[in-house]
Parts: structure tokens; sequence; C-alpha cells
């Protein structure tokens, strides 16, 4: 009795892993850098600068703010931060 109740479940099983298996699609989370690093209102991607690793505000060490102009993208982070450029999210 036990492996007909098992089996009872099959074909909503099966049906799933086969809808699942024909119509794939393709999972993504996108994550600018600014949404850690930056201020999200303006999406700029400079990080707040502190004299510590803020984790709550995402600030870092450094003069960030003050040698790179607003509205920055990955490539001008590269100049430093060597491979940055490369990060799509």
């Amino acid at each position: 009795m036990r492996f007909l109740k098992k089996i009872q479940n099959m074909p909503a099983l099966l049906f799933l892993v086969t809808a699942l298996s024909l119509f794939p699609q393709t999972a993504l989370a996108t994550l600018q850098c600014y949404r850690c690093h930056g201020t999200n209102s303006k999406g700029d991607m400079r990080p707040e600068d502190f004299s510590f690793r803020n984790t709550s505000s995402g600030g870092f060490v450094g003069n960030h703010r003050t040698h790179m102009a607003s509205g920055a993208t990955p490539g001008t982070c590269a100049k430093c931060h060597i491979g940055s450029g490369d990060y799509s999210s």
C-alpha cells in the first residue's frame, strides 16, 4: 500500500520535471557596484570615503570622492583597481 501512495504522486512529479526541462529560464541577479560602494539615490559608483571600512554605508578607506568625478564607471575605478572594469554585475 505504501508503494501505491508513492506512485500516485509520480505523474505530477514527471510533469513538473518535464515542464522545467522544456522551458528553461536563465536566472539573473544584477547588482551594480554603486549598490554597495556608492549612493543608491544617484547611481554614483564612487565609494563613500571613511577612515575605516564601513559596511553599513559602503564606505572605504581612501579619497575616492576627491579624485574621481561624479558619474564614475567601472572603467574609471580600473585605473587604480586593476580588473574592476571587467565587472558586469
